[in-house]
């Protein structure tokens, strides 16, 4: 793992233009620095401020803990500005805000805040106009143990002490890759089109693990674990749902595509007071047009294991619902129903899924799998392993592909 660490951020660097220039940033630096080693600039937004750097520079945060990041002032940067520490995860930071601007990169930054009861609510943030911000490689927590804790946190310490959500991005073009977001209520938000989510680690969250609100978002090789119940919201490990009118004054969110995640409801101690029952793929108010759900490992003990509610043009595809328990049963389900209050589904396809129930899902029978026996597919389900057995009928099935799921990189 570090291995792998090290040499994505050596990759990570040497991508950047051979011309770029480096600058530096320090803690508690003198307000007069100019960016240089010896004398650098007291803050991220001072350095952005001074209007000498340019597309492709990078700005190096020397290790220490820094003051909340923010960035309110408009910026171009094409290709965008890297700004992060020289060895990833050495500075530290509350959070990370930017309101408007094009072109920026965070890497390898810590983000969690130092004390309880304390802002902000969204530990990384974005506005509107904001656009082509990119997160990533960072470690970002609720409470500064909260990798080592939060199983042993109460009810308080998740509603009141350490409430913080992960991401809220709401700008064009934002995304997040390979981070871990640990403790946290809602992990990942984005509203803005055309984002992107992939390669991250939700574990342990009070909300919703993923929320994709924003048109043509790509949300792929997450994995999201361990959600806690200490409110009255419906956890979902991914949910969405229309905000935006279309042309014909409808509610709509068009060409989100959720492929290759894991979802697992829970994969801490047994028994825990606080373990809720997850909604897996929840999509329950659309319109959901030319949606694209494919190759994910949802395993719930909730009977909402994928269910589209308002889809127009969707594609539910080689998809392994499951239950966690690992035993037959008749939840989680596939299904798809009528939105809410309004017109109901057309032209979806739903093919080449494996999973205990469908609903509202005409010839499922002939076009899915109907899981009964789990230990007769997969390689050990009562210990949450459901990669396919060599000797599974799995292989036969067409559009799905035997552990599509699996992360080649854990």
């Amino acid at each position: 793992m570090i291995i792998r660490a090290f040499l994505a951020l050596v990759f990570f660097y040497c991508a950047l233009p051979a011309f770029a220039a480096q600058y530096y940033v320090a803690p508690q630096a003198p307000a007069d620095g100019v960016g240089s080693s010896a004398r650098p600039f007291d803050s991220v937004k001072s350095a952005i401020q001074s209007g000498i750097l340019a597309g492709g520079d990078r700005l190096i945060l020397a290790p220490g803990s820094y003051d909340a990041i923010t960035v309110l002032s408009d910026f171009n940067f094409s290709p965008p500005l890297v700004i992060g520490p020289a060895r990833a995860h050495t500075a530290h930071t509350p959070q990370i805000f930017v309101r408007q601007g094009d072109g920026l990169t965070f890497y390898g930054i810590n983000v969690w805040p130092e004390k309880a009861n304390l802002a902000p609510d969204n530990l990384l943030e974005t506005f509107s106009g904001a656009t082509n911000i990119r997160f990533e490689n960072l470690e970002v927590r609720g409470k500064p143990n909260a990798n080592e804790s939060y199983f042993s946190w109460s009810a308080e310490d998740w509603v009141t002490r350490w409430r913080h959500n992960g991401a809220l991005l709401r700008g064009a073009k934002n995304s997040v890759v390979n981070s871990r977001f640990t403790g946290v209520a809602f992990g990942i938000t984005i509203e803005g089109p055309d984002g992107l989510v992939t390669g991250n680690t939700i574990s342990g969250f009070s909300g919703d693990g993923m929320r994709t609100l924003g048109d043509n978002g790509l949300f792929e090789n997450n994995q999201i674990e361990n959600c806690f119940k200490v409110d009255g919201n419906h956890d979902d490990g991914i949910q969405s749902w229309a905000r935006h009118e279309g042309a014909d004054g409808r509610k709509i969110v068009r060409g989100v595509k959720i492929v290759r995640n894991r979802i697992y409801e829970w994969r801490g101690p047994e028994p825990h007071p606080l373990r809720c029952s997850l909604q897996g793929i929840g999509l329950f108010d659309g319109i959901f047009k030319n949606f694209l759900i494919k190759d994910n490992l949802v395993a719930v003990t909730h009977y909402h294991g994928i269910s589209l509610y308002g889809g127009d043009s969707s594609q539910i595809v080689g998809n392994t619902v499951v239950n966690l328990r690992g035993e037959q049963a008749d939840r989680p389900w596939i299904k798809i129903d009528s939105k809410k209050t309004g017109p109901g589904n057309r032209n979806n396809l739903v093919i080449g899924n494996v999973a205990p129930k469908y609903e509202g899902i005409p010839a499922a029978s002939r076009l899915n799998l109907l899981l009964q026996q789990p230990g007769r597919e997969f390689v050990a389900p009562l210990l949450q392993d459901f990669r396919v057995r060599a000797d599974s009928r799995l292989y036969q099935m067409k559009n799905y592909r035997p552990n599509a799921w699996v992360n080649s990189n854990q």
